[in-house]
């Protein structure tokens, strides 16, 4: 098998060199038809476009027809000299990613001693080359929409799109979506539910986002469904933008203030002096009731000299804060070829419920970009992103939600959870990119495009308490006593660091009038480690490794490597797209033999697992072939016809994970009286055999096949109606099953 795939791809990468490889979806396409006033063609005509000061042509064959390939989007105006005629200029021309841009010209002889004539261009209401599920959104259609200003908010505005935090894309997972950004892929499915994932670019950077919610090209691949961002190149004058958004004080959610809510009638005795000066111990910056943070020991008494004395019953002001959102971009020349674009923000959401702090940690994103142009064939780009946010953690299995921290949870008995407290600390999350990319124009019919990238995702917990068994409790007067919860140290954290090293190489080339050939290669390596800690009220505690089997201290580092080819063959009358993918992919560590693998041995410490006998999993390897018709009915009305097959390799936590418990945490073994270092972690058993990881399980394969039709029935209005089949199969845990979906999706 290895063989044939290894003769493919070497097939396929022959193909891309002789043929020229793609743009990667960071770029579109102009063509037309130039014609003299009487209808008949008119060759060798120059079509001029200006790109930032740097000028593309494309000149007339001898049917009159043009095309200028690697356009970046956005709204531009073109030309057409001949000499003999008058300059004709359209102006306002809408070139999108991937997208064929039809431009006609009809130009009159100098003879007529007329003027330049210039024609403003409208964009087609119905996108006749239009293969898949495609929506579209420019820098000018975010600008008119003041009121939404995050990216996921633009993308769950999208047919097929669920209008949820997860953003899934017709009943799939979060982890089905593959976000890029330039060309560059920045979520992976490296991740698992309990690690965050990728938050976006601030919208003042977009200068187009793409989302393609079912039917992919063969560029695409290891994802069910894309979202696609090109951000704005700094030109040759300068531009900016600021906003501040407030959020004014007042109720958030339907009902009473929840200090008033029917659940605690009779509980809450407002106006009562005893009730609402009733004053409780809580733990100093250690976390923990009785433990002395100067000498390190548990005191003799109940509470120790940093431990603190306040106000049980303060109801916090959670209707009368401000929250605010701001947002700042800056672009323009640095010198004569080199252009930049910066963009920040900052958000500080209030709460519409009560919560650790009425208004959320501050969430901090930046993007940066550096263009620099030497020549008119040659492009360098560079860029990085940078996101940062916390939260409050808290426990979230059964009862270690009680007291964890301040929310409606647990039936509203943590309402008076003290302010800024966390049982479980703070979570702190970081995004980091960096990418570079060469982009060459060889003619006006080629190009190629190298990008390399570097991204890690990093998790924390910070100020993370000791663990204790119990919540507290209010000390309590009348029938109140006991029922509010006053604070609570859990166990449940997560550290993760997650690095990729991406190479992309892509080629392009309209080879002929009607085939413009696309293909590429792909990199990705990773280096990933993860590890949680939590404790419950069932399973005692529970720590999970993201790692090597034999080593948690060391990440996994699988490799990945992809090949495509793909032919966009335009006809009179129709679009046809066809596409073939190939991946492989490689765990690329050593894992336990199942064989020899029992779940009760019992391993006193994960970091000494000896005994157990190995083996390298064997690659993955997968073909995805793509089809896409596109069947233009009217001017303003089109079909489309997809059938694909998408690879999805499973979220690496089921495949790397390992997990260890133990009803009692640490044994003081050598009866000192304390846990000393050679004693942590020395009561923990292997869990079971389905909460390692399994580097076996098959990807997940999605076929799709979809049928749809746009109609631009009146003036500014398309009507869009999709039906679509889509069958899932995965293994996981040994077994297999599919999911079988079946839908219409209107726009």
């Amino acid at each position: 098998m290895s063989k044939r795939l290894l003769c493919c791809l070497g097939l396929l990468v022959a193909l891309a060199i002789s043929t020229g490889l793609a743009e990667a979806a960071t770029t579109g396409k102009i063509s037309g038809r130039v014609t003299e006033a009487t209808g008949d063609p008119l060759p060798g005509a120059n079509v001029v476009i200006d790109i930032d000061g740097v000028k593309r042509a494309g000149i007339t064959d001898g049917e009159g027809e043009y095309f200028i390939i690697n356009i970046p989007p956005g709204t531009y105006d073109i030309e057409t000299v001949m000499m003999g005629y008058t300059k004709s200029v359209r102006t306002g021309v809408v070139v999108n990613v991937d997208h064929t841009t039809t431009v006609n010209f009809e130009m009159q002889e100098e003879s007529l001693e007329l003027e330049e004539m210039i024609v403003v261009a409208e964009r087609p209401p119905v996108e006749h080359d239009k293969t898949e599920s495609k929506s579209v959104i420019t820098a000018e259609e975010i600008e008119s929409l003041p009121i939404i200003r995050e990216m996921s908010d633009f993308v769950e505005l999208q047919a097929g799109v669920t209008p949820d935090e997860e953003e899934s894309v017709r009943g799939g997972n979060f982890w089905e979506t593959a976000y890029m950004v330039d060309g560059v892929r920045v979520v992976n499915n490296d991740a698992r539910a309990g690690f965050t994932r990728f938050q976006g670019v601030n919208t003042s950077a977009v200068q187009e986002l793409t989302v393609l919610s079912g039917g992919m090209n063969a560029e695409y691949g290891n994802a069910g469904s894309v979202v696609s961002v090109v951000t704005k190149e700094g030109g040759q004058r300068y531009t900016g933008r600021g906003e501040y958004r407030i959020t004014p004080p007042g109720q958030k959610h339907w009902g009473a203030n929840v200090y008033e809510a029917p659940v605690h009638r009779g509980r809450m005795q407002w106006g009562n002096p005893e009730w609402e000066n009733l004053q409780a111990w809580y733990p100093g910056p250690d976390g923990i009731l009785g433990h002395d943070n100067q000498t390190g020991e548990m005191t003799n008494s109940q509470f120790a000299a940093d431990d603190v004395q306040r106000k049980v019953h303060e109801r916090q002001d959670y209707t009368g804060v401000w929250g605010g959102r701001g947002e700042a971009m800056l672009g323009g020349p640095i010198m004569r070829r080199i252009g930049f674009t910066v963009t920040s923000s900052t958000n500080r959401n209030p709460s519409a419920f009560p919560a650790p702090t009425a208004v959320s940690l501050p969430n901090n994103r930046t993007n940066f970009k550096l263009t620099y142009r030497p020549g008119n064939n040659v492009k360098f780009n560079y860029g990085s992103l940078f996101n940062q946010r916390s939260r409050y953690n808290a426990g979230v299995i059964r009862r270690i939600e009680q007291g964890s921290r301040k929310n409606m949870n647990s039936s509203g008995r943590n309402l008076f959870v003290p302010d800024e407290y966390s049982g479980a600390g703070k979570r702190r999350t970081r995004d980091f990119l960096n990418y570079a990319s060469l982009t060459h124009t060889l003619s006006a019919r080629t190009f190629y495009e190298i990008r390399f990238s570097y991204s890690r995702t990093s998790e924390v917990n910070t100020e993370v308490p000791f663990n204790t068994d119990q919540p507290y409790v209010e000390p309590g007067i009348g029938n109140d006593s006991g029922w509010f919860y006053v604070g609570r140290p859990v166990v449940n954290w997560t550290n993760s660091k997650r690095d990729r090293y991406q190479l992309k190489v892509d080629y392009s080339s309209q080879v002929t009038k009607g085939h413009f050939i696309k293909a590429g290669i792909d990199f990705l390596f990773y280096d990933n480690w993860g590890f949680t800690r939590n404790k419950n009220d069932f399973r005692g505690l529970i720590e999970q490794y993201y790692s090597q089997f034999n080593n948690p201290e060391v990440g996994v580092v699988p490799r990945q490597y992809a090949v495509y080819f793909q032919d966009k063959m335009e006809f009179e009358g129709i679009v046809v797209n066809v596409g073939l993918r190939g991946l492989r992919w490689s765990p690329n560590t050593e894992m336990p033999q199942s064989e020899h693998f029992i779940p009760f041995y019992r391993y006193h410490d994960p970091t000494k697992i000896e005994g157990i006998p190995t083996y390298r999993p064997q690659a993955i390897q997968v073909f995805s072939p793509r089809v896409g018709v596109s069947h233009p009915i009217t001017e303003s009305s089109a079909m489309h016809f997809t059938f694909g097959k998408f690879e999805q390799i499973e979220q690496f936590w089921w495949i790397f994970s390992h997990s260890y418990r133990t009803e009692e945490e640490f044994l003081d073994l050598n009866q000192n009286g304390r846990i000393d270092p050679s004693e942590i972690n020395n009561s923990l058993d292997v869990v079971d055999a389905g909460q390692w990881g399994w580097p076996k399980i098959k990807p997940l394969v999605t076929t799709s096949f979809e049928v749809g039709a746009d109609w631009n029935f009146i003036t500014d209005y398309t009507a869009g109606l999709t039906a679509y089949y889509k069958q899932q199969v995965f293994r996981r845990s040994g077994g297999a099953y599919g999911i079988q979906v079946q839908g219409l999706q209107h726009n």
